[in-house]
């Protein structure tokens, strides 16, 4: 706290870092934070601070611990693409992907999600799925959302037809 040259207001927790080393490790972050200091602390929104702390903690060289991933990839996940943290991004796409428990009725919903969040790996694990259970998942009443999305919605497709083929 004492050499810290920026703060962040999460929530109703004060969080002190360091802008050199969040230039080096989160150039995104460390762009929204230029305008602020320790005394002139720089809000964060939607980011519990826990996730906030850990995300910071990860920055600085410390592992996330596997409770930690277990608990809360997809919030980590959320956060880390919200406020640029890159490699955390990646290692938190993967912990989600390996957790996730695909189902015929969240599969396009988490299609959805992967594909709004640039996330290629959780997107590939969902499209498998899908190919691999097509005829239910098409039937089920998710299926409609994708509606809303003609490109995403032309990839299922092509992903089915390529399937289909190689059988």
């Amino acid at each position: 706290m004492e050499t810290a040259d920026v703060s962040f207001k999460v929530g109703r927790r004060v969080i002190y870092a360091h802008k050199s080393i969040l230039k080096a490790m989160t150039p995104e972050l460390y762009e929204l934070a230029t305008h602020f200091d320790k005394d002139n602390r720089m809000p964060i929104k939607g980011v519990d601070p826990e996730i906030f702390t850990l995300m910071l903690k990860y920055v600085n060289g410390r592992a996330i611990l596997p409770t930690d991933w277990t608990e809360h990839s997809k919030q980590i996940l959320e956060a880390s693409g919200k406020y640029g943290f890159g490699p955390l991004k990646v290692e938190a796409e993967a912990w989600h992907t390996k957790q996730l428990k695909l189902t015929v009725d969240n599969a396009v919903d988490e299609l959805l999600y992967a594909d709004g969040t640039l996330c290629l790996g959780l997107k590939k694990a969902v499209m498998d799925f899908i190919v691999n259970n097509g005829k239910s998942v098409i039937a089920s009443p998710s299926f409609a959302k994708l509606k809303e999305s003609t490109e995403l919605m032309t990839e299922v497709m092509l992903e089915l037809a390529e399937s289909n083929e190689s059988r």
